[in-house]
């Protein structure tokens, strides 16, 4: 997505561009610089505080890729001074919201096993727990965001055949009877 293009009469060309690839990331490209003359890149925020500085040494065009992700606002401005003036731009980059996607995990239950595969694509660790018919704790265990989980519960040596199973995130819950008879 372009975000700004400009060129005035300094000579200048600013084009900016947030990264597709990366959240409050753009791109910055200076063209049409007198080539063996320095110039001059500054970055402000809207105020027009100075978040950086530097040097485009003697190059006809530069290009860089800039993080804001650190940085508080979504609003900035970039200004490039060379011998003939100052091309200026405000610019916006917008953290994208994070989507979660959530799978539903697999659970099969076969006579003494319970098989469970889920991914934990969430922030945060979730907890698998498994209760018997009465509500007693019989497994539990953490698992970290962006793991694969996958176990077989041995249940043939419990007494109970009826059971819940329950996944629990900070934004997530799912839960499931099952019966291995």
């Amino acid at each position: 997505m372009a975000l700004a293009n400009n060129s005035d009469k300094t000579g200048a060309q600013l084009n900016i561009t947030q990264s597709t690839t990366d959240q409050k990331k753009a791109i910055i490209r200076v063209a049409n610089l007198v080539e063996g003359q320095k110039s001059f890149l500054k970055i402000k925020d809207k105020k027009g505080r100075l978040l950086h500085a530097e040097t485009i040494h003697g190059q006809p065009s530069f290009v860089r890729t800039y993080d804001f992700s650190g940085l508080a606002g979504e609003e900035y401005i970039v200004q490039v001074r060379t011998k003939e003036g100052v091309t200026s731009q405000r610019f916006s980059v917008k953290a994208e919201q994070d989507e979660a996607v959530y799978f539903k995990p697999v659970v099969r239950a076969e006579p003494g096993m319970i098989k469970v595969i889920f991914k934990n694509p969430m922030n945060s660790p979730m907890k698998l727990n498994l209760y018997d018919k009465n509500g007693q704790l019989i497994y539990n265990t953490n698992v970290a965001s962006q793991e694969v989980f996958a176990t077989g519960l041995d249940v043939s040596h419990l007494q109970h055949k009826q059971y819940s199973l329950s996944l629990q995130g900070e934004n997530y819950a799912y839960s499931k009877n099952i019966s291995t008879r």
